[in-house]
C-alpha cells in the first residue's frame, strides 16, 4: 500500500501559533545588547500603511528620516522587543555611494560598483546597513537613555568621512532625545480611533496569528471613538450633501 500524499493540514503556525508571534508582553524585560533588538511583524505594517495616515516623523535629516509609534499605538503592539527597530534603505543610492562601513575586511565587498552588483550583493548590502544602524542606535540609546516603543529609521544616505560620522551619531541621539520630550497622546488617539481592529483580527486570523497581549483592550477602547468619528462623518457628509432648493420668496 502506497504511504498517501495528501497533506494533513498541520503546518508549523497551526501546532504553535505563539512561535510565529513573539510579541512583546507586559513581563517582556528591555534589552540589554543590541543583539536583542527586534523589529516588527510585516502584518501590521502592511495594515497601518494601507491607511495611508500620515506618519510619526520625530526629525528628518540628510542621512535619515526617524519614526516613533510608542507602545499602546497599533504598530507598537506588534513589536518583538523592547525597543523595536525596523531599518529601511528610502534610496536605492544608500546602498550604492560606497559607504565606509566599519565591518573590517568586509569594506572590500561593500565598495563593489553599481555596474557589478547582483542580487546577492545587492541584499548583502541591505544587510549591513541594518546592522550598522542597530549598532548606531543602540548606543545612542543608552547614552540617550531612549524609552520604550517602535523606532524606524529610513536611511537616505551614509556618510563617509570622520566628520560626517560624528554629524550621524549626533542626529540619532537627537532624535532618541526628542522622542523622550514628545508627548504622542495625540498620535495615539488619532491613529487608533480610525483602525478597523475587526478587520485586522480577520487578517491576523487569516494569517493564523494570535492577538498581542494588549489588543483586546486597545481595540475596546478606540472602536468607540472610531464608531463616532464615523457617525459624525457621516452625518456632515449628509449635511454637505444636501440638494439646494429654490428660495420661496
Amino acid at each position: 500500500m502506497k504511504p498517501s500524499l495528501k497533506p494533513t493540514g498541520l503546518t508549523m503556525s497551526n501546532l504553535n501559533p505563539l512561535k510565529r508571534c513573539q510579541y512583546v508582553t507586559s513581563s517582556t524585560p528591555l534589552v540589554t545588547s543590541k543583539s536583542e533588538i527586534r523589529g516588527v511583524y510585516a502584518v501590521a505594517q502592511q495594515f497601518y500603511f494601507k491607511m495611508a495616515l500620515r506618519r510619526s516623523i520625530v526629525t528628518s535629516n540628510e542621512f535619515f528620516k526617524c519614526e516613533f509609534y510608542p507602545p499602546s499605538h497599533l504598530l507598537g503592539l506588534f513589536r518583538k522587543s523592547r525597543p523595536a527597530l525596523r531599518v529601511k534603505c528610502e534610496q536605492d543610492q544608500v546602498l550604492f555611494n560606497d559607504p565606509s562601513l566599519d565591518f573590517g575586511s568586509t569594506n572590500k565587498r561593500l565598495q563593489g560598483s553599481v555596474k557589478n552588483m547582483d542580487m546577492m550583493s545587492y541584499s548583502f548590502k541591505r544587510i549591513e546597513v541594518r546592522r550598522l544602524m542597530r549598532e548606531k542606535f543602540w548606543d545612542s540609546y543608552q547614552r540617550g537613555k531612549g524609552c520604550d516603543g517602535l523606532y524606524v529609521f529610513n536611511v537616505r544616505l551614509l556618510p563617509k568621512t570622520a566628520s560626517e560620522w560624528i554629524q550621524f551619531n549626533q542626529h540619532i541621539l537627537q532624535a532618541i532625545e526628542k522622542v523622550t520630550s514628545t508627548d504622542f497622546n495625540k498620535k495615539i488617539q488619532n491613529d487608533n480611533s480610525r483602525v478597523d481592529w475587526r478587520k485586522l483580527l480577520k487578517v491576523l486570523e487569516k494569517n493564523d496569528m494570535v492577538k498581542p497581549e494588549w489588543f483586546d483592550q486597545v481595540a475596546a477602547l478606540y472602536s468607540k471613538k472610531s464608531i463616532k468619528r464615523k457617525s459624525s462623518t457621516s452625518k456632515a457628509t449628509q449635511m454637505v450633501q444636501l440638494p439646494k432648493r429654490k428660495p420661496t420668496w
